[in-house]
């Protein structure tokens, strides 16, 4: 049996959309003749918005070893530096990946004074070793290459493979190709300088990541991501423009969903409770996705229209103004929402028992798409996506045959969706819902692997 090194540092029990991948990939290839070895993290960078599922470790089949490395944490630093009033720049960080969400990306920062710039400067040094370049996973990435090394050489590991972000872990994979000779794949869960959630300090500090992103492509042997555009966008940053640049999007997984069957018979609606219509949101939601609903609910609403049937249910993070603007809104009584995390497979259930799966895309712009877009496929249940129509995701609602999108600023759409959800929801399942199942199967987790196996064989029997 071949022998593949991962290296993912969002890996089972850390939760969050960032484990799925890795997790699914580990649980088939064994399937498609590959041992998988994979290193990870005991507890993420920040301040571990990601939670722990530990229902996620069922998709890790014993055997599988798995080396959790600490990620170093110079806090010390920080709160010297805090002492001095000098903040941290890395107020901002990849969705999914380290940090907050991105949110107040255009926020004005007032001027600082003469003696604050000078307490700046003379801090610089140890602000490198709080705030290091790339992300704050880079010493966890530098400090996991040794031991790599030797579960290279121990186990005759045959390609390595890292997924990201965190964006760190390519240089982690750069330099065991190096090190080791054997060949690295790089794997893009999202864009990286030309991601629109990342917060840059400044020009230069954008310019080097676009140089270091430059350099790591050009040293992988294979280079795989999501989307079509994101991954036409990395082809175009490399100049060996002849190594493999795959696309595997994210998928569902049919252990997941052992009823499959009757889903694709036809479920029946989900048994409401005093005849309330559910539309449910599992994770984040961020600064201003939920707007687009309430301004169609203003507008139903102008019109007479009786909206208490309608039941929003939001699961996870949520911007505080949002929060706010639907706590002071005439329809916050129509709103369910819990900032907890839920364990995954309780994801799922809820997903069966709501009446409409709600798909918000506004931060995330037309080249985006969302993981839990697959699981939304399978789930029986007619989706209500606000985005842009032709974008990644709205194609492959469409596509897939699942629901109906709107975009954001289409208020009229939205309300009129809204208006029929309300008034006759059987006619919405029937006019929104008709799943195309050959476009959905083949974002089935166990073939999405046999794309991963087929490249990592083309790229072994390359070098």
């Amino acid at each position: 049996m071949k022998r593949v090194l991962f290296i993912a540092y969002y890996f089972p029990p850390i939760g969050g959309s960032g484990t799925q991948r890795p997790a699914k990939f580990v649980k088939y290839l064994p399937q498609f003749g590959w041992q998988p070895y994979v290193i990870s993290t005991d507890r993420p960078y920040g301040d571990g918005a990601e939670g722990r599922d530990e229902t996620l470790l069922a998709d890790i089949l014993a055997g599988v070893q798995v080396w959790r490395v600490p990620t170093p944490q110079p806090q010390p630093v920080y709160r010297l530096a805090s002492g001095v009033g000098w903040r941290s720049r890395q107020a901002v960080a990849t969705i999914g990946s380290i940090g907050a969400p991105a949110d107040n990306l255009g926020a004005t920062v007032a001027p600082l004074s003469l003696v604050t710039r000078l307490r700046r400067a003379l801090l610089a040094p140890l602000y490198l070793v709080q705030d290091p370049p790339v992300d704050p996973a880079l010493y966890w990435a530098l400090r996991i290459v040794p031991l790599a090394r030797e579960i290279i050489r121990r186990e005759q590991i045959d390609v390595v493979l890292t997924t990201v972000p965190p964006w760190s872990a390519l240089i982690a994979g750069a330099l065991l190709r190096r090190l080791t000779g054997r060949p690295w794949v790089a794997d893009f869960r999202d864009p990286w300088s030309d991601n629109t959630f990342i917060y840059f300090p400044s020009p230069v500090r954008r310019r080097f990541d676009q140089w270091l992103e430059h350099c790591l492509l050009d040293r992988a042997d294979a280079v795989i991501s999501v989307t079509l555009p994101v991954l036409e966008g990395l082809r175009r940053k490399t100049r060996r423009a002849d190594k493999p640049f795959v696309l595997i999007p994210n998928g569902w997984d049919r252990d997941d969903f052992p009823d499959l069957a009757a889903v694709r018979n036809g479920l029946p609606p989900p048994a409401s409770v005093d005849d309330r219509i559910v539309l449910l949101h599992p994770g984040s939601a961020y600064q201003g996705e939920p707007l687009p609903l309430l301004e169609a609910l203003d507008r139903l609403a102008a019109e007479g229209v009786a909206l208490d049937r309608l039941c929003f249910h939001f699961i996870g993070y949520m911007h505080p103004e949002d929060r706010q603007a639907i706590g002071t809104s005439p329809h916050a009584r129509l709103f369910w929402l819990n900032p907890q995390r839920v364990p995954h497979d309780q994801a799922l259930r809820l997903m069966r028992d709501a009446h409409v799966l709600l798909l918000l895309l506004l931060r995330k712009g037309p080249d985006a798409s969302s993981g839990k877009i697959f699981e939304y496929m399978v789930a029986g249940r007619p989706v209500l996506a606000s985005g842009a129509p032709e974008g990644v995701a709205g194609q492959m609602v469409r596509t897939c045959g699942i629901g109906r999108v709107v975009a954001p600023e289409d208020v009229g759409e939205m309300a009129r969706v809204l208006w029929q959800v309300v008034e006759d929801y059987h006619r919405f399942v029937e006019e929104s819902y008709r799943p195309n199942w050959s476009e959905i199967e083949q974002y089935e987790r166990r073939a999405l692997t046999g794309k991963l196996v087929e490249t990592i064989n083309e790229v072994l029997g390359r070098s």
